[in-house]
């Protein structure tokens, strides 16, 4: 179990705005926030934010949404954009404390598929 009044490190943009939003974490407490999407535009980003809002977050105001999200902005980092490309394991939770409890799925060109890694305990 993880406690949420330690620094995070979260894995899941959806997931982890919505314990944001929910009080359930405090945003200083946010290190860094992973996640799979990706936008190149802001464009691309407001279309994000929009869906998202009507998947995850509808229970909030847009406003809201927008203002917790450009709050954790400098702290995302888009996995895609990483060498090579991966995405974090959100299976088991979608918060850790440490870099190196991270799984991650990273794409094997030479399998074509996506390969589980485990974390360096």
């Amino acid at each position: 179990m993880i406690n949420k009044s330690n620094q995070l490190i979260g894995l899941s943009l959806s997931f982890c705005v919505s314990d944001i939003l929910t009080k359930q974490v405090e945003l200083d407490n946010v290190l860094k926030l992973y996640t799979s999407c990706l936008w190149k535009s802001e464009q691309e980003l407001e279309d994000l934010l929009k869906k998202y809002h009507e998947l995850h977050w509808n229970q909030f105001e847009l406003t809201e949404v927008k203002k917790v999200f450009n709050s954790l902005l400098p702290k995302i980092s888009m996995t895609q954009r990483l060498a090579p490309p991966r995405c974090p394991n959100s299976f088991e939770g979608h918060w850790v404390t440490n870099e190196s409890d991270i799984s991650w799925h990273i794409y094997n060109k030479k399998l074509n598929r996506w390969m589980l890694t485990k974390p360096k305990k």
